[in-house]
């Protein structure tokens, strides 16, 4: 049975896990850590997103003008530009805490680094640090829907759709790669096709 969940980082649609594992048959606890493969459900990414707001505001960062109590918990739908991709807790009851590892994308397809440094729930330094405690336990809730439930998201390949074909397969991988919109990339590569046509057609004449 899983007691503690110390670090949780996702990795390639999946999570790296860290926990502490209790044995009742021995009463002695495990620490364990686990590669799981299984792409994340939703709602795991969702509770994720919501730890945004904190790695904004703890790093200062210029986005946190934006934020109050009203829309803390909503904001995260903002911060296009803002990934987490990890947490580690750390202390215990007035000492505990929680680190965050995070992203700032800019532009260029760069990738800046972000940590937030540890944040005791109970700090004085920050005023949403009861927020944040309910925000990191709600992924604590949706990893362990995930290790003990079997609560996954699907691989776009495991929905009962009609087979792609060579060029639909060529779109999807092109837009997973580059970020781009699927209906948009191939609104963009319609139009070009149009416009070959058209340029074929004039050439005949």
């Amino acid at each position: 049975m899983i007691k503690d969940i110390k670090k949780v980082a996702i990795k390639n649609g999946g999570l790296v896990i860290t926990y502490d594992d209790y044995k009742s048959e021995g009463d002695y606890t495990d620490e364990v850590n686990r590669t799981c493969p299984q792409i994340i459900h939703p709602d795991l990414q969702l509770a994720f997103d919501k730890l945004k707001a904190h790695v904004v505001c703890v790093c200062e960062m210029p986005e946190m003008n934006n934020i109050d109590e009203s829309n803390l918990d909503t904001i995260h739908e903002e911060l296009k530009n803002i990934v987490v991709t990890g947490f580690s807790i750390g202390g215990s009851d007035e000492s505990a805490g929680v680190s965050i590892v995070a992203q700032r994308l800019l532009k260029g397809s760069k990738v800046l680094p972000v940590n937030m440094p540890f944040t005791q729930y109970e700090s004085e330094d920050y005023p949403f640090s009861s927020e944040l405690q309910l925000a990191v336990e709600a992924c604590e809730y949706e990893v362990k829907e995930y290790l003990e439930n079997g609560k996954f998201g699907v691989k776009q390949s495991e929905m009962e759709f009609a087979p792609h074909s060579d060029e639909e397969a060529r779109n999807i991988a092109e837009a997973e790669n580059t970020g781009e919109n699927l209906t948009e990339l191939k609104k963009r590569k319609g139009s070009g096709k149009k416009k070959k046509a058209e340029t074929e057609v004039v050439a005949e004449f």
